[in-house]
């Protein structure tokens, strides 16, 4: 592994142990790099700021599932996809508690969008509709409020349920562009 993912990865551990005490907002760069056995500077050479690094952790977690073994958009996908999110269930309590202006949620809604976005206007070779971005809009903000209701243990489903759930609300013409999607 490289010498920079295994820093960026000392980052990711000391956030997630500071989490379990300290809430998001209160965390400083400072506690992150004393933590993870480096300095600030070296911290602001691999992330802008703790958001940054928030986001990281989620996009590895994101693309671990699609390095193993990738997949076209299904049920099943979107479960191995909460397992993953589910190894670090108490990170993400913390994170989605967080609600400034860098929050991890808003970082993970505009991630999704992108995706999806790119998804649509790469099957239909053109941009998306007003139609289909609102659709987008509107399922990532269900599917979001459902993670966190989910993460939270706020739900009366399983995580298999809750995954098929969410595939068989996503709108068809978002299952075509997915289901053809590298999620790498």
């Amino acid at each position: 592994m490289a010498l920079k993912t295994l820093s960026q990865r000392a980052f990711a551990t000391a956030l997630e142990d500071l989490l379990r005490t300290i809430p998001m907002e209160r965390i400083r760069v400072t506690q992150l790099a004393k933590l993870a056995g480096a300095t600030p500077q070296a911290f602001y050479y691999h992330f802008r700021d703790k958001y940054d690094l928030a986001a990281w952790i989620y996009l590895q977690d994101y693309a671990a599932v699609e390095a193993d073994e990738p997949q076209s958009f299904s049920p099943q996908q979107i479960d191995r996809m909460m397992a993953q999110f589910e190894k670090r269930k108490t990170f993400y309590q913390r994170a989605f508690t967080d609600k400034s202006q860098n929050s991890i949620e808003g970082y993970v809604n505009q991630h999704s969008y992108s995706m999806a976005q790119a998804a649509v206007e790469r099957l239909q070779d053109g941009p998306l509709t007003t139609q289909q971005k609102m659709a987008i809009r509107y399922h990532q903000y269900g599917v979001m409020g459902l993670f966190k209701d989910w993460i939270f243990e706020r739900l009366d489903m399983s995580r298999s349920q809750l995954a098929e759930f969410q595939y068989q609300q996503t709108p068809d013409f978002l299952k075509r562009a997915l289901s053809q999607q590298s999620f790498t």
